[in-house]
């Protein structure tokens, strides 16, 4: 999501990161599309580490257009899984292995 560093411009913290606008955003990659109007990505991904965890996503200045933040804070109770999560248990997407590859044979002509 925050890479490459030079193409996304992000500070992080311990418990926090505050994305600014970039050369990301101007070809609408991944990290264009979340932010305060749209970070389940973001809680989904904190709550794969622990279900009590969660994000708090807000607009840095007077628009979204300066950037965002996110915190990650600590709820008392776990949260349920995200719908989203639960699909992958039973899609055969999930299924996806790498397996050893074998060299191609390319000859120069």
């Amino acid at each position: 999501m925050l890479n490459p560093a030079a193409y996304v411009s992000v500070e992080v913290e311990a418990d926090a990161m505050t994305v600014r606008p970039s050369a990301a955003d101007e070809d609408g990659a991944w990290v264009s599309l979340i932010g305060p109007e749209w970070f389940i990505p973001l809680r989904v991904a904190v709550q794969a580490l622990d279900a009590h965890l969660d994000v708090e996503v807000r607009s840095v200045g007077d628009a979204v257009d300066d950037g965002w933040r996110v915190e990650i804070v600590r709820r008392t109770e776990p949260a349920p899984e995200a719908d989203e999560v639960t699909v992958v248990r039973f899609s055969t997407g999930a299924d996806f292995a790498f397996e050893p590859r074998r060299s191609l044979p390319i000859t120069p002509v």
